[in-house]
Parts: structure tokens; C-alpha cells; sequence
């Protein structure tokens, strides 16, 4: 599991009904973490697909399930996450 901090960039997933802009859904918004909670929970900086920017509270992270809204990694950070576990 990765720890989130504050200013590292994740990829959010909104919710059906939230007030942003989605032109593809097949793609997420870009977001950077703003402040932790927890390891499960965070606020977001987001920007939509037009450059819209909101803030989003206590955003789930870490899920096991694909519930919306939710943040996500990076299929990189998450790679570099295993690689960096199998180098310990």
C-alpha cells in the first residue's frame, strides 16, 4: 500500500452527479493531494477535462472496491511501489 502525502499527484475517479466536466469517462481527472486524513482518506485538488479546478474532502484512497468518487495511483507509482517493496 502506498502512504499518500501531500502534493502527490493521484487520478480521481468523480461520482455520477458531481459538477465537473468528464469528456472521456474512460479517463480520470488529474488531481494533487491537498491534505491526509488517514491513509484511506484525503482532500483533492482537482482539475476536470476543461481545466476546471474544485476542491473534494475526504476522498476514499487505498479501496479495494471501485467505489465512486473515489482517488486512485498511478499504474506507475503503484509499480514503483512494488518494485521498491522487492528491493527491501
Amino acid at each position: 500500500m502506498i502512504i499518500p502525502t501531500i502534493g502527490r499527484k493521484v487520478w480521481y475517479w468523480p461520482g455520477a452527479l458531481e459538477p465537473v466536466t468528464v469528456l472521456d469517462k474512460a479517463q480520470a481527472l488529474d488531481a494533487t493531494v491537498i491534505y491526509v486524513h488517514d491513509e484511506n482518506k484525503i482532500n483533492l485538488l482537482i482539475t476536470d477535462h476543461i481545466g476546471k479546478v474544485q476542491v473534494k474532502t475526504l476522498v476514499p484512497i487505498n479501496c479495494i472496491d471501485n467505489i465512486l468518487p473515489r482517488a486512485e495511483w498511478m499504474p506507475y507509482q503503484v509499480g514503483q511501489a512494488k518494485k521498491d517493496k522487492t528491493n527491501e
